[in-house]
């Protein structure tokens, strides 16, 4: 009974552990994970790590998951890579690190990839979340941009966004009759058929 006693009361003075501050890694990671991409698999993992003084890591551990273990195993080993200084206390760092998968070389099979994937783990979201749609728009707009814009111009590039937002899911049907085509040429020739 006296242990008992004893223990309760040290427990009680004993002053509560302090949680390690928290610090956002203000710049989004790219990584590569060419199993992943090669199914399609794009997305973001948000990650944490508790660096202690000595330098000594914790566990890399998985806040916000990609919806894909191969993208999330991808993350906590750039994670647990990446230089980061020793804090002068413990410190929990978080990162978020983003996987496009895309490049000048994607094909119309890959890009349908990456859309029906998406599709498949986040069906609460919409395909136009991905970060295939997101580099369309900003190609799309690059292209309707000339040397020296004008309102016409403006218009041109506001119809185009317009006409991917509308038939984004046409846009990828396209792309799954077409698997070879060069995805970033296909994407040219279409936005121009509406002109």
């Amino acid at each position: 009974m006296i242990p008992l006693l004893l223990s309760l009361v040290m427990a009680q003075e004993m002053p509560p552990a302090v949680e390690p501050a928290v610090v956002e890694l203000r710049q989004t990671l790219n990584g590569q994970a060419p199993e992943a991409e090669a199914l399609g698999h794009t997305g973001k993992v948000r990650l944490e790590v508790t660096v202690q003084p000595d330098g000594s890591r914790g566990p890399v551990t998985v806040i916000e998951s990609a919806r894909s273990d191969l993208l999330d195993q991808a993350a906590i080993v750039l994670m647990e890579q990446a230089s980061i200084r020793a804090p002068t206390n413990p410190t929990r760092y978080r990162a978020t690190v983003e996987f496009t998968g895309a490049d000048e070389a994607i094909t119309c099979a890959t890009m349908a990839r990456q859309v029906r994937w998406y599709e498949q783990a986040w069906p609460e979201r919409s395909a136009r979340d991905t970060s295939i749609y997101k580099m369309s728009t900003g190609l799309l707009l690059l292209a309707a941009t000339p040397d020296t814009p004008s309102r016409a111009s403006a218009q041109s590039a506001a119809d185009r966004m317009l006409r991917l937002r509308d038939n984004f899911g046409q846009l990828v049907e396209g792309c799954e009759r077409e698997p070879e085509r060069p995805y970033f040429r296909y994407l040219g020739e279409w936005s121009r058929q509406a002109r």
